[in-house]
């Protein structure tokens, strides 16, 4: 009961801070939206800080009230609402420079790059998409490296200076994607792979030796396949910027036509339609070549391959532990339906049989 308490009176405090923000920043709103109006300034922060407060006001009263959940289904719902929201938000940014380029006479569709800040743009296509960046990498390898400790210092100075290389490079990679020429990316990602495969490439793929082999052989092996995972997932990611950008380069193109034709754009959500509908146009026709369907489906089978050797690694680390793991309960559950049918069987013989005893009496 206290709980509920506190949460309402954590709830009511935050709807009269945002209400107060809200009204500040209200009577700005319309200058905000409407950069460069008669005795107007530009000011994106009013806007940008008054949703902020909202987002902060509203996602921490649900993450408040999702503790009172079991699971996280609804905290994860709730995530991806507010990140939709953020997303939209976010795409602001890039009106700001494009409405003030067309008020100064200055738009130039040729120069759409100077309009736009790459990594920023990469930011919000990362979010929209869920891409994940090299800290996940950088995580595995890591706890990797950690487990490997435990099983001798040779082992460890064997995979220190790899896990610092692949940090390093996929940071480059992952980056490099959003710049001018996203090729250049790929070009060094297969040359940084194919360096790991000539050198530390074939030292995972051979026996280990020791009481601990097994460990080994089965880590090196994991580590080996989300290599392979990384490397199609890179490459997945490469063809979603490649149609980003050029989904944004028609969307300058687009305007470029509408201002000379002598079509007005009103506001930021004639621009955030436009830059929609031609994105979903682009990723539409990106989905439906052959191209992209062998690289999507070379990424989905490097993620079940290595999510399937993942959960071996997890296992036999936790073989030692009094607790049930995966296939042992999988086992369980087969022998338990194989019973249920065998048992459903049994009946439908038994009652079978009442009924010829009946009949022949």
């Amino acid at each position: 009961m206290e709980e509920s308490s506190f949460f309402f009176d954590a709830l009511l405090k935050a709807q009269k801070e945002f209400m107060n923000n809200w009204l500040s920043a209200g009577a700005n709103m319309q200058k905000v939206f409407s950069p460069g109006a008669s005795g107007q300034n530009a000011n994106p922060h009013d806007v940008l800080g008054m949703y902020n407060t909202w987002l902060k006001t509203v996602g921490g009263s649900f993450d408040e009230m999702m503790k009172m959940y079991p699971a996280g289904v609804g905290k994860d719902t709730v995530s991806k609402l507010f990140r939709g929201f953020d997303s939209y938000m976010k795409f602001y940014d890039f009106w700001l420079p494009v409405i003030k380029a067309i008020q100064e006479n200055t738009f130039d569709p040729e120069n759409y790059k100077d309009l736009l800040d790459s990594s920023k743009y990469k930011e919000l296509l990362d979010k929209m998409l869920g891409f994940s960046g090299p800290d996940s990498a950088k995580e595995f390898f890591g706890n990797a490296s950690g487990m490997i400790e435990t099983w001798g210092a040779a082992a460890q100075n064997f995979v220190h200076p790899w896990m610092d290389s692949i940090q390093k490079n996929f940071n480059i990679v992952l980056d490099a994607s959003s710049a001018a020429d996203p090729n250049a990316s790929m070009n060094l990602f297969h040359n940084l792979y194919g360096a790991f495969e000539k050198t530390f490439g074939k030292v995972f793929k051979t026996p280990q030796v020791g009481k601990d082999r097994e460990k080994m052989e089965l880590l090196l092996r994991t580590m080996d396949l989300y290599s392979v995972y990384i490397a199609k997932n890179a490459e997945f990611q490469h063809k979603m910027y490649i149609a980003g950008e050029a989904a944004m380069r028609k969307v300058v193109e687009s305007l470029a036509q509408k201002i000379k034709a002598g079509e007005e754009i009103k506001g930021y959500n004639d621009f955030y339609k436009i830059w929609a509908d031609i994105n979903e146009a682009e990723y539409f026709e990106l989905f439906n070549t052959e191209e992209f369907s062998v690289v999507q489906g070379s990424l989905l089978e490097s993620a079940l391959e290595f999510r399937k050797q993942y959960h071996k690694l997890i296992e036999m680390n936790l073989s030692d532990l009094p607790i049930p793991v995966r296939s042992e309960m999988d086992d369980v559950y087969k022998t338990i339906y194989d019973l249920k049918k065998r048992l459903r069987a049994l009946e439908k013989n038994a009652n079978i049989k009442t009924v010829i005893v009946k009949e022949g009496e």
